[in-house]
């Protein structure tokens, strides 16, 4: 039969297995709400690194909710830079080959202590690549609801399985305001310097 979904991978391959929802539907779990006679504009982010699951034995993919969203109109941007020594750790896991592996964590609250993917609190509300741009730095950005979130830097995303719990480092978490319409920098900086 003829595969309506596929995946492609980070190495550049295409994954040739169907991707199924175990649960055959996707339910919005929080509120909407859209006012009448006005534009409404919302983001659904869903989070594969999260969501997108190679079970063993099964032939394919699982995609599960991990669904977030976001109002457009009260929407603010959180960006910023990782300074090169932080992807250049002996530590890191990453692959700058592929330009993967870099990975800034958003948590709901302001003074989490970060921890990886493994179904226990505090669970990242949302992650996002860090990628080199034209210019060679390191650069993240992304879209947030208003509100207060703890921010960090890891270089070690790839060995962060969902299900489970991976001693995952990570550097220097901050504090993030977001304010709708604006943009929120949080730089992450080498270690004694900038």
């Amino acid at each position: 039969g003829q595969m309506d979904s596929y995946a492609v991978l980070q190495n550049g391959g295409v994954e040739e297995l169907e991707v199924e929802v175990p649960s055959g539907s996707i339910r919005l779990v929080s509120r909407l709400t859209i006012a009448a006679n006005q534009e409404t504009s919302f983001l659904i982010d869903w989070n594969l690194h999260k969501g997108l699951n190679d079970p063993v034995g099964h032939p394919g993919l699982f995609l599960r909710p991990a669904l977030r969203i976001i109002d457009m109109a009260q929407s603010g941007t959180l960006n910023g830079t990782v300074a090169m020594p932080l992807v250049l750790a002996a530590s890191c896991a990453n692959d700058l080959n592929l330009d993967i592996g870099n990975s800034v964590y958003i948590y709901a609250a302001t003074g989490v202590a970060p921890d990886d993917f493994d179904a226990a609190d505090p669970e990242p509300l949302a992650t996002t690549a860090v990628t080199q741009n034209q210019t060679g730095e390191y650069v993240y950005e992304t879209v947030l609801s208003p509100g207060l979130y703890t921010v960090a830097f890891t270089c070690q995303a790839m060995n962060d399985l969902p299900d489970t719990s991976e001693v995952i480092a990570f550097v220097q978490p901050q504090a993030a305001a977001i304010v709708g319409g604006q943009t929120t920098t949080i730089n992450f900086v080498a270690p004694g310097g900038n």
